[in-house]
């Protein structure tokens, strides 16, 4: 099935940061207030807050309008696994894995099937957990350079870049642009210390990976 991407595109009013989307305006994505990113949503509004325990399926917040990002923490045992469903109730993608606890952030939304946009959350646990869920205008945002731990999504407004990506825990690692230029770099068991060159923004940068990494200007 062919799949289409969403338009992205941010607006800022007041001292909130919400999304919109429109073919005829541009994204600014929201400034940043420090280097370090945190995979955190919660201190912000407008944020939809959800509690469960176990396998569940959540209904995406009707407040809000896709693109999202989704905070998740899980404290289980077991494995933890998201995936987005569409109205028809399929599962058309995973947007997070792991063999116990899980604390990071995910897209929903960026990238969906054509006319079957995700609805809702289908979630694999068997343990507590919580979801934050967010505009994804309130991701934060690359500028210079970010590290972070686990999952996350950033906020990318700047020229053609190459920035330095480093990964020093030998496990999988992919970083994936949302824009007009995607772009999608995997690396699996090994250490990573290579320059990336970031497509022209608007955009968003997803990493998956389960440990630390940074994302920085590469002045080499």
């Amino acid at each position: 099935m062919a799949r289409q991407p969403f338009v992205l595109c941010v607006v800022a009013i007041g001292a909130l940061i919400i999304g919109a989307c429109s073919s005829s305006q541009s994204a600014t994505p929201p400034p940043a207030s420090s280097t370090t990113t945190s995979t955190s949503v919660a201190d912000a509004r407008p944020v939809v807050g959800i509690d469960g325990n176990g396998p569940k399926v959540v209904a995406l917040p009707s407040t809000l309008s896709l693109p999202e990002i989704v905070h998740a923490r899980y404290s289980g045992s077991g494995n933890f696994v998201v995936k987005s469903r569409s109205a028809n109730g399929t599962d058309t993608g995973i947007l997070a894995v792991a063999n116990g606890q899980y604390d990071g952030t995910f897209p929903v939304g960026f990238v969906d099937a054509r006319g079957a946009p995700t609805t809702a959350l289908d979630i694999e646990a068997s343990g507590p957990w919580h979801l934050d869920i967010a505009p994804a205008a309130l991701a934060p945002r690359l500028n210079a350079g970010v590290s972070g731990s686990g999952d996350a999504v950033l906020a990318y407004d700047g020229p053609r870049a190459r920035f330095r990506v480093r990964h020093a825990a030998k496990m999988p690692f992919v970083l994936r642009t949302f824009g007009a230029t995607d772009l999608r770099f995997a690396r699996v068991g090994e250490s990573i210390d290579t320059p990336v060159d970031i497509p022209a923004g608007p955009l968003f940068v997803a990493v998956t990976s389960p440990g630390i990494w940074s994302i920085t200007a590469d002045k080499g």
